[in-house]
């Protein structure tokens, strides 16, 4: 059963970020109709995902339908997750029509003015960013909101002005996470270390040996293909989130029978345990080792989110909840008569 989703609302990105591996010649963009027929295919097949994150190698937001594509997953209650460059939600309308349903919305804050910003995100308005939270902050909803920050050299010691920018635009967390830096397609050079690569230890993916750099982390892979896949825009499936150039296609979930696919995931499975693909010992960074330090901002609004969103997919706390307001409402309509 595929349990968690990562669906590929766009390829196309609006930025060129250091490091980042993806076709800047792609300019595709998954229709909801299509999205529609790869849900529900999956749900006839082999049961409801719990939770589908709407992110790959695009800019999910780039996307005019991705509002409708939340939507119709929140209505068979599957919790949903965006993640974002934070550009482009400065648009009250489209972002509202986004929050509406959304679970949980994270947004990448990776500098403290506009040159810092731009020297990990090249092309990015560090006013539009400020904008977007600030518009996403000021809207009303359900929607778990957390403020992602890649920590490198250049912003050490500016976790406070991160924290108070989320207290401001009313977050609900903040977590300072790893910078990617894929070794398989670039060297680590002395420049690159010293402007990239953050002092502290925590905030670092890699271990130098000598004058080499390794990944962190242990020697086996921990994803499991069979719960959580990577749909692309075309209905393509992929084993991994670095498998950014489509190396290793398991089906397409459109046009071929799911059996065969899952035989395909069967075969690559064991493959992956033992990191014994090119994409393995090339791009992945193991999940095994942390790469993020969250905190609470807001405690308060975070639990109560995190209540309602439990009421709106568990029927049995709904039904707790519902024999509560009753209790109350009697024991409320007794005491008024007493008195």
């Amino acid at each position: 059963m595929f349990k968690h989703l990562y669906i590929e609302p766009t390829n196309r990105c609006n930025l060129r970020c250091f490091s980042c591996l993806r076709d800047y010649s792609a300019r595709d963009e998954m229709s909801l109709e299509i999205f529609k027929e790869i849900l529900y295919k999956i749900i006839k097949s082999i049961g409801k995902p719990k939770q589908i994150s709407f992110f790959w190698r695009g800019e999910p937001t780039l996307n005019p339908k991705l509002p409708e594509m939340v939507r119709v997953a929140a209505s068979e209650g599957i919790y949903t997750y965006v993640s974002t460059n934070s550009t482009l939600l400065y648009k009250e309308n489209y972002a509202r029509r986004l929050l509406k349903y959304l679970d949980k919305i994270e947004l990448c804050v990776d500098g403290y003015n506009q040159e810092t910003i731009e020297k990990y995100r090249s092309g990015i308005s560090f006013e539009a960013v400020i904008k977007s939270l600030r518009t996403v902050g000021n809207i009303r909803s359900k929607t778990v909101r957390e403020m992602r920050v890649l920590m490198f050299r250049w912003n050490d010691g500016k976790e406070d002005f991160y924290r108070d920018l989320a207290k401001r635009y009313n977050f609900d967390l903040i977590s300072f996470a790893l910078p990617i830096i894929y070794l398989g397609s670039m060297s680590l050079t002395k420049k690159i270390v010293n402007e990239y690569l953050h002092p502290q230890r925590k905030y670092q993916r890699y271990e130098r040996r000598g004058d080499i750099f390794i990944h962190k982390g242990a020697p086996h892979c921990t994803i499991n293909v069979k719960e959580q896949p990577i749909i692309a825009v075309d209905g393509t499936i992929y084993p991994c989130c670095y498998d950014r150039f489509g190396q290793f296609p398991l089906g397409n979930i459109l046009t071929d029978d799911l059996r065969e696919i899952n035989r395909r995931i069967e075969e690559i499975q064991p493959l992956m345990y033992k990191k014994a693909l090119p994409i393995c010992w090339k791009y992945c960074f193991n999940t095994t080792i942390k790469t993020d330090y969250k905190e609470i901002v807001n405690l308060t609004s975070l639990l109560k989110k995190l209540i309602f969103n439990s009421l709106n997919t568990d029927p049995k706390l709904k039904l707790i909840l519902f024999r509560l307001k009753k209790s109350f409402a009697l024991a409320k309509s007794i005491f008024c008569a007493r008195n």
